[in-house]
């Protein structure tokens, strides 16, 4: 499921006005309101009905998972309350939680991703957050313990820490390392959080991000996410020498929504072939397709 979702709100992304990164500062809650500095569960389906990138909230009416045990509760109420700083042994408890990848015990896996993403956003938030929740973004990562989805959103953690005012060279060293894991979606995970923060951070090599996107979405050896992301990263930055393989992609690509992102890239790189190609995907029998293709058309004639 968070595969699925997680390649819907790529796919998406490039559907719309060329490639709309899910913002690393706010995300909308339930009431329609801004959540300053929280990080949207991409990873995940939700029980509850909303759109894809937005995690419930406990006071939008959705209560945050808990398991058959009193820990679990006690944690949600922890983090879900408000009004209120967390007490230095408070953080402490929700530190040690975040390094430990079977904690709380009594959660399913799936709820177990949620609390900690509500956790991560929680510490990030608090009025007088210390160098620890950087400490701890990093060590959940680099923890080849702990699950896949929580090393991701460390790595999506990490980088909104980093875009709030937080910048390190032990952050930007992290994400950077992620880069390499591209048989997961954690490289493009880093990958976009990276071209984000190289608009507004100078130690942050554009030239760097976009070499890394073309790496990437070119390598045979990519899974899917990441070479989803990478596509459209590249789209972003208009890197011309990756034109040809959005072409192969969007022909050849494993997948529909890999087709898809390829379609999208064509239409932020436009040349006389891309444009006979879209044209072609335009009026052909798949209208996944051939809506991706009048998409990609509609821009590259407003470029």
């Amino acid at each position: 499921m968070r595969r699925v979702l997680f390649t819907a709100l790529l796919v998406l992304a490039g559907l719309g006005a060329g490639l709309q990164f899910w913002r690393l500062k706010s995300v909308s809650e339930g009431d329609g309101r801004q959540a300053p500095g929280t990080v949207p569960d991409t990873r995940l389906g939700q029980s509850s009905g909303t759109s894809p990138g937005i995690l419930p909230r406990g006071t939008a009416g959705q209560a945050l998972p808990t398991g058959d045990g009193s820990k679990s509760k006690e944690i949600a109420d922890l983090v879900d309350c408000r009004g209120r700083d967390l007490k230095p042994h408070e953080k402490e408890l929700l530190y040690g939680l975040l390094r430990d990848p079977k904690q709380p015990s009594d959660l399913e896996p799936l709820h177990l991703y949620v609390l900690k993403n509500h956790i991560l956003n929680r510490l990030r938030n608090e009025p007088e957050a210390s160098i620890e929740v950087e400490t701890v973004m990093v060590e959940m990562f680099e923890n080849r313990d702990q699950p896949a989805v929580l090393r991701d959103y460390a790595i999506q953690h990490l980088a909104c820490w980093y875009a709030d005012g937080h910048p390190s060279e032990r952050g930007l060293r992290a994400l950077t390392q992620a880069l390499s894991e591209i048989d997961t979606s954690i490289a493009g995970t880093a990958l976009l959080g990276l071209a984000d923060l190289a608009d507004s951070y100078p130690e942050v090599s554009a030239d760097r991000v976009a070499q890394a996107a073309y790496d990437i979405a070119a390598s045979p050896a990519t899974g899917e996410l990441s070479k989803i992301a990478a596509l459209r990263v590249g789209g972003k930055l208009k890197i011309d020498a990756l034109r040809e393989t959005a072409r192969e992609l969007a022909q050849t690509g494993s997948t529909i929504p890999l087709r898809i992102a390829a379609i999208a890239t064509l239409g932020d790189l436009p040349d006389p072939q891309a444009l006979s190609f879209l044209q072609s995907l335009e009026g052909g029998p798949d209208p996944r397709l051939a809506f991706a293709a009048r998409s990609a058309l509609d821009r590259a004639v407003q470029r």
